[in-house]
């Protein structure tokens, strides 16, 4: 019994032993973490006016804006875009002909891939929300917009990038709108001039 006894205080008490025994330098370090030690957490920023062409209902359609967010160890990025739709041909949209007025925008996501490349990979994602209104003013509402994007840009400066890529918009609408959320599904394309410290 008194060596039970014994056998279980010195397992108890071996761990506190033991860690009383270890450097200093090592209880105090930080963590390691997915993107490095915070000290060497490197931020900067970026911001791009764009240019999307977009397939929406049958027709195609210009839109203007701009995104910018915040990076980290060039790599990371969180920040936010937003468009409006400023021309559109052929259009037509659940039978309505007359035309549409539309405008997103929202928080995002994304990642530079080899970014101290002259050609390097970006991938942003928008989750947006905006307004769609037929121009006859017959239905108005809003709409939620899911935006992935697949970028090649190309390092001109180094404070500046030129950026070309594809994207696809996932858009579910109001029951206002009464149009079928796959009616403004689409492929598009963009263009972006990008001013940034990276």
């Amino acid at each position: 019994m008194k060596r039970l006894f014994l056998g279980l205080l010195f397992a108890v008490s071996a761990p506190f032993m033991w860690a009383e025994d270890m450097p200093r330098q090592n209880q105090s370090s930080p963590p390691k973490t997915l993107f490095g030690d915070a000290k060497e957490l490197r931020r900067g920023w970026y911001g791009a006016p764009v240019v999307k062409v977009i397939q929406i209902g049958s027709g195609v359609g210009t839109l203007i804006g701009g995104r910018g967010a915040i990076i980290f160890n060039r790599m990371v990025s969180v920040g936010g875009a937003g468009y409006g739709l400023v021309a559109h041909s052929n259009l037509t949209v659940a039978g309505n002909d007359s035309g549409i007025s539309m405008g997103y925008g929202g928080p995002g996501v994304g990642v530079k891939l080899f970014a101290d490349e002259v050609a390097h990979i970006d991938m942003f994602n928008l989750f947006g929300f905006g307004r769609l209104s037929f121009k006859d003013k017959s239905k108005s509402g809003a709409i939620f917009i899911i935006e992935p994007e697949v970028n090649a840009e190309f390092n001109l400066l180094p404070f500046l990038q030129l950026g070309l890529g594809v994207h696809y918009r996932f858009t579910f609408s109001g029951t206002k709108l009464a149009v079928k959320s796959t009616d403004l599904f689409g492929f598009g394309g963009q263009i972006y001039v990008q001013f940034s410290k990276l």
